[in-house]
């Protein structure tokens, strides 16, 4: 059995600048700047959401029967009912009944982030640019976040410093895009979707994923409030759910993909690589990398820490940093 593992600062690790050219980031960077990203919060917005995007009673019978506020886990437990039904040959009625709390909960976890998250002038312009210019830091950003963060940072600090392969008109995902990717910007990339991505219904570029652009008259959480299309986020409960969402397009693949591609060393900031993320995981191909991750500073994190680097575990070298240290984790970036 090794050593128990050490918990360093950021400037302990970060070396010279480019030493670490790529990022990973996770939830806890999100809640870092707004707390009410946390499934606690969101249970309870989804709760008094209007119309179709609540959960009803039965479906919060069925988060308190599971004993959690995890979306991701109710989910994954709707689509392992779903798989026995299929198996034991349920009638039509049951298997829909399954299917239907299924996309129900699916809705209302989109719902509740959108309507949880802080509006652009609350967040503010300092906090933005700061955000974005420590993200400028890294040749390669992938978010598994939902929220607009990363994407406002990235325009703040100078859209033009990053390339996220999305661009022509309509803005969309194109071949062409990964083709011409210039070697000298951060580039931005979301393989489980975003609130500004969605799926073009019909026309040319039907089933092409595409990206909501600032409007002078309604800013994108605005937008999302009466366009038809409904953003593209992977919300599915299981990896190997998630893994097939994110193959059935285009755009997530590549972004997928492209985490086992950067040979680099990796950053991996505000995630916990809990067991929805092994998909992450595999993708990530930790063998012969060097990965540092951070840590939230809590009573548990050497046992957080040594559950990680089991995960980790063909890694060549896993670094544990104090989240708080990393410019991604100043507490002056929290707002709510």
């Amino acid at each position: 059995m090794g050593a128990a593992p050490v918990l360093k600062t950021w400037d302990q690790i970060k070396g010279k600048p480019g030493d670490w050219p790529a990022i990973l980031i996770g939830n806890g960077a999100s809640m870092n700047v707004a707390s009410t990203f946390n499934y606690q919060t969101l249970f309870e917005q989804a709760c008094k959401m209007p119309n179709e995007h609540q959960l009803d009673d039965v479906d919060r019978a069925l988060f308190a029967e599971i004993k959690t506020v995890d979306f991701e886990l109710v989910l994954s437990h709707l689509r392992q009912t779903l798989l026995v039904a299929r198996v034991l040959g349920w009638d039509k009625k049951h298997t829909d009944q399954v299917q239907g709390k299924y996309n129900r909960v699916r809705q209302a976890l989109a719902a509740a982030v959108r309507t949880v998250h802080p509006q652009h002038g609350k967040i503010g312009e300092d906090r933005l640019k700061h955000i974005g210019l420590a993200l400028m830091a890294y040749k390669w950003v992938f978010s598994t976040n939902y929220d607009l963060i990363a994407y406002w940072a990235a325009m703040k600090a100078g859209i033009n410093n990053f390339y996220d392969f999305l661009g022509g008109q309509p803005c969309r995902f194109r071949s062409e895009n990964v083709a011409r990717a210039p070697g000298d910007k951060t580039k931005l990339l979301f393989p489980h979707g975003a609130l500004h991505l969605y799926l073009a219904t019909d026309g040319k570029y039907e089933g092409i994923v595409h990206k909501r652009v600032f409007d002078q008259d309604a800013s994108i959480l605005d937008q999302l409030l009466y366009l038809p299309e409904p953003p593209l986020i992977v919300a599915e409960g299981s990896p190997d759910d998630k893994r097939q969402v994110i193959y059935s397009h285009r755009y997530l693949t590549f972004a997928y993909e492209q985490l086992g591609r950067v040979r680099d060393q990796f950053v991996i900031f505000g995630s916990d690589l809990g067991s929805t993320d092994a998909h992450i995981v595999q993708a990530l191909e930790p063998k012969g990398r060097r990965i540092a991750v951070s840590i939230r500073t809590s009573a548990k994190q050497a046992q957080k820490m040594a559950r990680i680097r089991d995960v980790l575990s063909d890694a060549d070298e896993v670094l544990f940093f104090s989240a708080e240290t990393h410019p991604l984790g100043d507490p002056n970036l929290n707002v709510a």
